[in-house]
């Protein structure tokens, strides 16, 4: 009587702490290894070097440079979007934007007018 006593209060007890376990698992999101973070950024930036590849994907001097800046800035705890505006400064360099993808701009003082067939642009004064 005992011995099933003390069995099942150990096959509780490790469900207990089974579904403890898994909830915690389950719920945590995984953490990103620097590497990770640092390819992501990287990803996100254009080689100044090759065209139309990712800093990532380069094996350009300047996109290794870059990398390892990448990295000390993520390694002294900045978030990824203060790493990729640090990383701008190569923009000054060529004058193109460093972003890969450049978010889309909507510029505000130019409409279309449509009169008839045919369309003209006029700036709002």
């Amino acid at each position: 009587m005992k011995r099933r006593r003390s069995l099942l209060l150990c096959i509780a007890i490790l469900a207990i702490v089974g579904s403890i376990w898994s909830y915690v698992l389950i719920t945590a999101p995984p953490q990103e290894t620097l590497d990770q973070r640092e390819h992501d950024v990287a990803s996100q930036l254009k080689c100044l070097v090759c065209q139309g590849e990712s800093v990532a994907d380069s094996p350009a001097l300047l996109s290794q440079q870059m990398r390892a800046i990448i990295r000390q800035q993520l390694q002294s705890g900045k978030s990824d979007q203060e790493v990729m505006a640090y990383t701008d400064w190569p923009a000054a360099w060529r004058g193109a934007p460093a972003l890969l993808r450049p978010a889309r701009v909507a510029y505000p003082g130019k409409r279309r007018v449509t009169r008839g067939r045919r369309s003209y642009s006029r700036r709002d004064g």
